[in-house]
């Protein structure tokens, strides 16, 4: 047999990402040669490498390694394609009771040009017969790793004969399971695979044996948290057995665990969700089902990955949507169109389901099957409730309240205490955004009026996340709003840690729906075209929080450690792909870059060229307050590395250079997080629909100017019209 090399002789990058380097593998034959001397006997192997992905650089051969762990091996190196090795007959004659005992086994491997070693090929020979070898192939075995297995198991192999009369099948097998009480234990044994074929060779008496067309087993009431080894070994016809004994081949090590009988665990991967299932196993009990809600006329991507047990492989998947019986196997009439039948069982790990139209209807409900198999034909099934929504964008704008402050204290005579604490408390933040204005103030002095609220004029609703449930705020309720302004506050969204609903300390709700195994409706919504404007200083840290790893500072989110990627909203939305930092800022400037010039651009120059913090010529001190409100500085949420984002126009000449789809509005302006980085931006590319966020506070600022800046949000980005009304 020919030495083989394959083409080239260095690896390839792929779309400027470098390929990993694929092992060789390497393939031998083996024939009997004439004996050079009396009482020997002689045979010729011969070898053939293979590198998918290189040229084999040498090959390496052994005869009779030592099998026991820790042994040195001397190899023989050569560039060679074959080799006669000549062994002495130290077996006995075949025929009567007397059989063939002694042997010879010859290794070979083979190294590519970077280094890379095949698995080891075989050959053992006594000197009457070639031996026969078997090779373990259910579960699949390894010398490093233990297979985790339910209490019961089948074992499959595959034995071959080479020099078998008619047939390459061995006569027959033998096997034996060994546990911790057993004469060899597990560890013994792998540590010296030698000692245990000579304790129990030629005879291996008490180990079962099947006949040759047998070649399998199912080991029963195996013992939950037991470590177990399994062994077999091949019979030819002539009684030699396969002597080689490998935890890569004869010899499968079993760790007995309960749960390994449910299955591969299943995730599912949507535009706006990242879903691992608990655990695996057939459960069809809707508590266990997931939930997501999902954009009506649009194609609906699903991808989906399962994890077996340590060891495993996953045999593939199958799928159905709306299924009426999982049990149903009729074939799919047409593996496109027919999705109410299991597909075909395939390794693809995803779909594109085709868009579903409502009618008259604003929502529909489905359900979406994924069954899984691994290699010990172990089924887990993942069910997904998925509600699609149409929006309906009949209102023009709902306010999110996502903030939590100090609430009011009951005091004296039914009033409620003075406003403590850093501007603004729950209360004061109300007043400040929403307040009609002019009227008077319960238990405050005769004569004070409230301000009118920077929002005033402009046709809105209002919600609050945390005295919402999933019934009053989910994807049927934002879709009825095309324009969203959504408030977050650093202080709860990077020290609280309870949950949204609660009464004490809990996160934002952004923090809730932006978890790794959550549905996010805001992302849905946003797929579906609605707008969005995140701003109040929080929004970058509580939907990036969820993904703080611990190499990195609490108040960095860097896309080179995977915190700032795919399938997170200052990611995909707000495009903020670099990274995102959090430090204190003086003041925040208008930048130079905010040029627009696309179309339906605002005029950038209306926006304040420099926004201040209030002082008490222009801000006054609200009434029984006393203290921290007219503050020095504030948390910004900034870029920290160069972010740029450039895209081809829709429609525009062929050739055109790509241009900038993401505009800065106002930068940092000294402080710690120093000058001239990113603050305030507007998204307005094809990946995603406009997008406005802000890293900073509306309300530290100058009254006035957070109207101008409001003003310029609704009405000039967005077009809403507003109320004539004097704030």
């Amino acid at each position: 047999m020919a030495l083989l090399f394959s083409a080239g002789c260095g690896k390839q990058a792929l779309h400027g990402t470098v390929i990993p380097n694929l092992p060789p593998t390497v393939a031998l034959t083996q024939v009997p040669a004439p004996a050079d001397t009396s009482g020997t006997y002689a045979y010729e192997v011969s070898w053939a490498g293979y590198d998918p992905d290189g040229r084999i650089a040498f090959f390496e051969y052994a005869v009779d390694p030592p099998g026991h762990a820790l042994a040195e091996t001397a190899w023989v190196q050569t560039t060679a394609n074959r080799h006669t090795f000549i062994f002495r007959s130290d077996s006995l004659a075949s025929g009567g009771a007397q059989r063939a005992r002694g042997f010879h086994t010859v290794v070979v491997r083979c190294q590519d040009d970077e280094g890379a070693r095949s698995p080891f090929a075989t050959a053992s020979f006594t000197s009457t017969t070639l031996a026969p070898s078997v090779q373990i192939v259910l579960p699949s075995p390894s010398v490093l790793l233990a297979r985790s297995v339910p209490s019961v198991v089948r074992i499959e192999w595959l034995g071959v004969d080479p020099d078998g009369i008619g047939s390459q099948r061995p006569v027959s097998y033998r096997y034996k399971l060994f546990g911790e009480a057993s004469v060899f234990t597990p560890t013994q044994a792998l540590s010296d695979p030698d000692s245990l074929r000579r304790y129990y060779a030629p005879a291996f008496a008490g180990w079962d044996s099947v006949g040759g067309d047998v070649q399998a087993a199912t080991l029963h009431d195996l013992t939950p948290g037991q470590r177990y080894l399994f062994v077999v070994v091949a019979f030819d016809q002539a009684g030699a057995y396969s002597p080689v004994f490998s935890g890569d081949a004869n010899m499968l090590q079993l760790n007995v665990d309960p749960s390994a009988s449910l299955g591969p665990q299943i995730t599912i991967i949507g535009t706006s969700f990242n879903y691992t299932f608990p655990s695996g196993g057939y459960i069809t009990d809707p508590a266990f089902q997931f939930r997501a809600e999902l954009p009506a006329d649009l194609p609906i991507q699903l991808d989906w990955s399962a994890k077996p047990a340590p060891g495993g492989y996953i045999r593939g998947f199958r799928w159905a949507v709306d299924i009426a019986r999982l049990d149903d196997e009729t074939p799919r009439a047409d593996e496109v169109t027919d999705l109410r039948h299991w597909s075909r069982q395939s390794t693809q790990p995803g779909v594109v389901l085709p868009p579903y139209s409502l009618g008259g209807d604003f929502a529909s409900t489905h359900y979406f099957y994924l069954e899984a198999e691994d290699d010990l034909h172990l089924r887990s099934l993942a069910v997904m409730q998925f509600t699609v929504v149409r929006a309906s964008f009949d209102k023009q704008l709902l306010i999110v309240d996502d903030t939590w402050f100090t609430p009011d204290k009951a005091g004296t005579g039914g009033c409620v205490t003075s406003a403590a604490g850093v501007w603004p408390s729950a209360a004061e933040l109300d007043t400040f955004l929403y307040a009609a204005g002019g009227k008077n103030y319960r238990c405050y002095p005769t004569g004070t009026k409230s301000p009118v609220g920077v929002f005033a004029g402009y046709s809105y609703d209002t919600l609050a996340t945390h005295f919402s449930t999933s019934v009053t705020l989910n994807l049927q309720r934002l879709d009825r709003y095309r324009n969203i302004i959504w408030i977050t506050d650093l202080n709860s969204a990077f020290n609280y840690n309870e949950v949204y609903n609660t009464q004490f300390r809990p996160r934002p709700l952004l923090y809730e729906w932006c978890l790794p195994s959550v549905a996010n409706p805001l992302a849905t919504w946003m797929l579906q075209g609605g707008r969005l404007w995140l701003m109040g200083g929080g929004g970058a840290m509580a939907s990036l929080r969820p993904y703080d790893k611990p190499q990195s500072p609490s108040n960095v989110f860097s896309a080179s450690l995977g915190e700032l990627g795919p399938g997170r909203v200052m990611y995909d939305n707000a495009h903020w792909k670099s990274e995102v930092r959090v430090l204190r800022s003086f003041r925040a400037g208008r930048s130079a870059r905010a040029v627009g010039g696309w179309a339906g651009a605002p005029d950038y120059s209306l926006l304040p060229e420099m926004l201040f913090e209030k002082s008490i010529a222009t801000d006054p001190l609200p009434p029984l307050r006393t203290g921290n409100f007219y503050l020095t500085s504030y948390a910004a949420e900034h870029l920290s590395k160069p972010n740029s984002i450039l895209e081809h126009l829709v429609g525009g000449p062929v050739g055109t250079p790509a241009s900038s789809v993401l505009d800065t509005l106002y930068e940092t302006r000294s402080g710690e997080a120093g000058s001239g980085w990113p603050l305030m931006t507007v998204y307005h590319g094809r990946e995603a629909t406009l997008f406005v966020f802000s890293g900073f506070p509306i309300w530290y600022f100058q009254r006035s100017q957070t109207i101008e800046l409001v003003d310029f949000v609704l009405g000039r980005l967005w077009g809403l019209s507003r109320q004539p009304v004097v704030r």
